[in-house]
């Protein structure tokens, strides 16, 4: 799975296709059960894929440290 080199990308297309996938769910209600899982299968993967693909980012925060050295 390639990461892009360009966070603000992989960002930028994992906002993309969440707001897509908010989109669908928000109409639900309208929309029959064929249709939604129809857009669901469609979306889904495409989410996950990109979620996956998002780089792991740590915080160089002292604030951060404390808290973590609080709960160990």
């Amino acid at each position: 799975m390639s990461v892009p080199s360009d966070i603000p990308t992989a960002f930028r297309e994992f906002r993309l296709v969440a707001a897509e996938f908010c989109d669908v769910v928000d109409s639900a209600s309208s929309l029959d059960r064929v249709e939604l899982l129809s857009r669901l299968y469609e979306i889904l993967p495409r989410l996950i894929h990109q979620g996956a693909a998002l780089p792991s980012l740590t915080s160089s925060d002292s604030a951060d440290r404390k808290r973590s050295s609080r709960l160990e």
